[in-house]
């Protein structure tokens, strides 16, 4: 089971991630699942999955490279975004993308579902925290729910990108 939560907290935003993936009974290791995409005095934003990680890393990797816009054919980049929710609808395209690079999983046994919290602040914003699952439809943190977590069972996949180095937890200001 993966786990991951977000908290927002008076102070800003705590986001965790567990590490263990499992890829059936005798094939269980570790995966950096907590992404972080920062920019100093700019925007700190993060990203927490849990789920199909072929899926989620697929996401991870279109979000480094960025998105072709399909309207206008213009690359999109998280760093691009002016507001967390145009921040979080990238994060929901590049799960639906990563999705339809996989093809057609009706025949499988394998889920391909994914959920992934997705937070941080732009500028002297507020932070804002979201939960993006496979529909990739953002649902986004209240002051009468700050707390998003995310829990999956079946997390068996396999992923041709490589882990990236560990780092501290991180939260922002």
């Amino acid at each position: 089971m993966t786990y991951c939560c977000g908290i927002l907290v008076r102070e800003g935003l705590v986001m965790i991630a567990d590490t263990r993936t499992n890829a059936g009974l005798d094939n269980i290791s570790t995966f950096r699942k907590l992404q972080l995409f920062e920019d100093p005095g700019r925007h700190v934003m993060m990203l927490a999955s849990s789920g199909n990680l072929s899926v989620s890393q697929g996401a991870v990797n279109l979000l480094v490279e960025g998105l072709e816009d399909p309207a206008s054919g213009r690359i999109e980049r998280l760093e691009d975004a002016q507001t967390m929710l145009q921040a979080a609808h990238l994060v929901g395209r590049a799960v639906r993308r990563s999705l339809a690079l996989v093809g057609d999983v009706a025949e499988t046994s394998v889920s391909f579902d994914v959920a992934m919290l997705f937070g941080g602040q732009i500028g002297a914003a507020p932070p804002r925290l979201f939960m993006i699952y496979t529909p990739a439809t953002p649902s986004s943190a209240r002051p009468t729910r700050p707390i998003c977590k995310s829990a999956s069972i079946n997390t068996a996949s396999r992923s041709s990108t490589a882990p990236s180095p560990m780092r501290p937890t991180y939260t922002t200001r």
